[in-house]
C-alpha cells in the first residue's frame, strides 16, 4: 500500500511539474548561409525582461553576458540552421510567461560590437498547450526581427583610469595657465 501511494504521489507532481508551454519556431528567408554559417543562435526572454535585457546587450554591456542573459533566458540557445536557403530555428518553452521576446545574435557570439536582432514582446497566451499534448507552433519571420543593433563594449578598468588621469591633468594645466 505504501508503495502505491509512494507512486500516486510521484505521478501527481510529475504532472504538476508539466505546466503550459509554447512551442515556436523561426524562419528568415534568404539568410540560412550566412547565419548558420555564423554560429547564429536564438534566445527567448520573458517579455517583462524586455527593456532591462535590450539595455543590457546593447548599451551596459557586461564582462559576464553569457552567464548574465543565461540566467534570465527561458530555456537553452537554440542554433540556427539551413534550411534549403533559409534561416530555421524552433524550440519549446517549458513555463512559459504571457509576453515572451526572442534575440538572435547573429554573430554566434557575445563579444562586443558582434548583431543582434530581436523581436518585440509579443503575447503567446493563446499558443499555450499543456504536455504532453503538443500545440502548434508561434511563428516568427524575418520581419518579427524588426529591431537591430550591436553588443555594447564594455571598458577595461585601466581605459577608464588612464582616462581620469589625463582629465585631472588636463584640468591643472589649465588651472596653472
Amino acid at each position: 500500500m505504501k508503495k502505491l501511494i509512494m507512486f500516486a504521489a510521484v505521478a501527481v507532481l510529475a504532472f504538476a511539474g508539466q505546466a503550459a508551454a509554447v512551442s515556436w519556431s523561426a524562419s528568415l528567408a534568404g539568410q540560412g548561409a550566412t547565419l548558420a554559417g555564423n554560429g547564429a543562435f536564438v534566445l527567448a526572454f520573458a517579455g517583462s525582461d524586455y527593456a532591462d535585457i535590450v539595455k543590457l546587450v546593447t548599451v551596459d554591456g557586461s564582462d559576464t553576458l553569457q552567464s548574465d542573459l543565461a540566467a534570465k533566458a527561458l530555456g537553452s540557445s537554440v542554433s540556427m540552421k539551413n534550411n534549403r536557403g533559409n534561416a530555421a530555428a524552433s524550440g519549446n518553452i517549458a513555463t512559459s510567461p504571457t509576453t515572451v521576446f526572442w534575440m538572435i545574435f547573429s554573430d554566434g557570439s557575445y563579444d562586443a560590437n558582434s548583431a543582434v536582432t530581436w523581436t518585440a514582446a509579443t503575447d503567446v497566451s493563446g499558443s499555450f498547450y499543456e504536455p504532453p499534448a503538443s500545440g502548434t507552433a508561434f511563428s516568427l519571420t524575418a520581419a518579427s526581427f524588426a529591431n537591430t543593433g550591436t553588443i555594447a563594449g564594455v571598458p577595461e578598468p585601466t581605459s577608464g583610469l588612464l582616462m581620469l588621469v589625463g582629465l585631472a591633468g588636463l584640468a591643472l594645466r589649465r588651472r596653472r595657465a
